[in-house]
């Protein structure tokens, strides 16, 4: 545990978005747009920081003045950064945080981040709109600041330090992404329903995570001690001894049953009276693999290709997609992949668009052009896309996956494309399926079908859909269940137009991943069920436990 200020223990509950227990400290994401480290010092390391905080005053300054002397012909935006210049330079300003580097043994980014909060509060409380706007500018002064600490303007990464629970009011998929590879160990979000991307991510990724944490906001501070239990949907902040002893031995508990489930790795996907239904996994990254492989993942149902895009800070060609894509099917060797299209829009956004043009959600994002409404209107980006992934299905089982389906029409087009890419190219075509998503789909399903190589399933969207309830939304996460009847009949449709049709049906979803709805996919003659990574074998176990056929 971190050395810290002694705080009585506080508990509380959550939303949990993915499984796991965290024991570690509490860390804030900043306003600056870069995770703040907080490091307690030994004696004689100040010195280090205060140089280090001086060097960041001067970087600030000089490229200030620069982009001022650049703009001084016009006056209002030049009076804007003359203030800027006026903060940084300012004495007491610098004074204050180098006195908390020295007395309170923090490092330079932590010190910085105490003495911007302790400011913006003092403008807050002013009734003056003019003054509370100051609090801004030091906002703003402190974020160039930080960022050149940090590093962040030349592209570096903070390493996180081992333990760390990340506090957050809202979170990107692509941020969650680049925060667990640098090691964050769990995330705490103020907003999110259980269903939003950032925590599907979170999910696959197996990064512990509770969503709606309010009363964290105001009780904990950084480097506070904190348990982030995703098994029982709760939080312990400043945990006791007591508290912490039970939950170490709650995390051995833990260790030992997915121990267990390690022995379903080399197992069939079969059911109790020895039906094959075959599992995959839902992957965002290439790195992922691995993993899937090693898991016994009977191939990959739903590879989100949007999530590339969201990596990269620039489009990326025909030549990078297929590299990745290749290397996919490579890696799985010889069992199928279904490459979903670009399904950008709503919470999936990429730094990379500003570099293909204007592509903006609207002010209902989950209702605007997105999926295949997007796609059809950049013929450009999808193209790419497509002669990327026909190349790459000449190395392996390669489908292709529409998203956001609403009418046959779409389908047919898309269709057309792939054939024609294929046949400049001179490459087999591969099979192209509808994402069955949208209460519409489903209602004209058997027309689909007629157009379609095979159906797949969202039933994350679905729901959301269905029943009108945002799933990034907290205050509707109730509404947001798939224990509404209307779901299981409006996949029972899409089962039905898919045997008559003669065509492969799966789910694609969340919903595959619950052990609730195992034997229900089973009893429906589901082709394939595709699910994140972590739950992979405990569905298979679960399926091992039911029958096809009713007894």
């Amino acid at each position: 545990m971190r050395r810290g200020r002694v705080k009585r223990q506080a508990k509380g509950s959550a939303l949990a978005c993915s499984q796991g227990i965290v024991l570690g400290h509490v860390q804030k994401l900043s306003s600056y747009g870069v995770l703040v480290p907080e490091r307690h010092l030994d004696i004689g390391q100040g010195q280090h920081e205060i140089a280090r905080f001086s060097l960041a005053i001067q970087q600030a300054s000089a490229v200030l003045q620069h982009e001022y002397e650049h703009i001084r012909e016009y006056p209002d935006v030049a009076m804007v950064l003359k203030t800027h210049l006026m903060l940084i330079a300012d004495q007491d300003f610098q004074q204050a945080v180098i006195s908390r580097i020295r007395d309170e043994l923090i490092n330079a980014e932590w010190a910085l981040q105490k003495q911007i909060r302790k400011l913006c509060r003092t403008f807050e409380a002013f009734d003056d709109v003019y003054l509370r706007e100051k609090g801004r500018d030091i906002e703003q002064v402190g974020s160039r600041i930080m960022r050149c600490i940090s590093g962040s303007e030349s592209g570096e990464e903070v390493l996180i330090e081992s333990g760390t629970i990340l506090l957050t009011d809202d979170i990107s998929p692509s941020e969650v992404i680049r925060l667990w590879r640098m090691g964050l160990a769990g995330l705490l979000s103020r907003q999110g329903g259980s269903n939003s991307h950032a925590i599907i991510v979170a999910r696959g990724i197996g990064l512990p995570m509770l969503a709606g944490v309010n009363d964290v906001f105001d009780l904990a501070e950084e480097g506070d001690a904190f348990v982030l239990d995703a098994e029982a949907s709760s939080w312990t902040l400043c945990p006791s001894a007591s508290t912490y002893s039970l939950y170490a031995k709650k995390c051995e508990a833990l260790a030992i049953e997915q121990l267990g489930l390690g022995e379903f790795a080399g197992r069939e996907s079969k059911s109790a009276d020895g039906y094959h239904l075959p599992l995959m996994v839902n992957l965002e990254f290439n790195d992922e693999v691995d993993r899937a492989r090693s898991l016994g993942a009977e191939g990959i149902g739903l590879f989100r290709t949007e999530f590339l895009l969201m990596q990269s800070e620039k489009p990326l060609s025909e030549s990078e997609q297929f590299n990745c894509y290749s290397g996919v099917v490579r890696g799985m060797q010889g069992k199928p992949v279904t490459f979903r299209l670009l399904d950008m829009g709503g919470d999936k956004i990429s730094p990379s668009m500003d570099g293909v043009g204007d592509l903006r959600c609207g002010d209902n994002p989950a209702m605007g052009k997105r999926g295949v409404r997007l796609l059809l209107d950049r013929l450009d980006l999808l193209s790419v896309q497509l002669r990327a992934l026909v190349r790459a299905a000449a190395h392996g089982p390669v489908y292709i996956l529409i998203p956001m389906v609403t009418q046959c029409e779409e389908v047919t087009l898309i269709r057309n494309l792939v054939r024609r890419c294929s046949d400049e190219l001179g490459l087999e075509s591969p099979k192209v399926g509808t994402m069955i998503e949208v209460p519409a789909a489903v209602m004209i399903a058997d027309e689909l079908a007629k157009v379609s190589d095979f159906f797949s399933i969202g039933t994350n969207d679905l729901i959301q859909y269905t029943l009108a309830a945002d799933r990034s939304d907290e205050e509707v996460s109730a509404t947001y269940t798939a224990d509404h009847p209307a779901i299981l009949k409006m996949i029972q449709l899409t089962v039905a137009a898919a045997k008559q049709a003669g065509i492969p049906v799966s789910i694609c979803g969340e919903l595959a991943a619950n052990p609730l709805w195992t034997e229900t996919f089973l009893r429906l003659d589901m082709d394939s069920l595709s699910m994140s990574a972590s739950q992979l074998l405990l569905v298979r176990r679960q399926l091992s436990l039911v029958s096809h056929q009713s007894v």
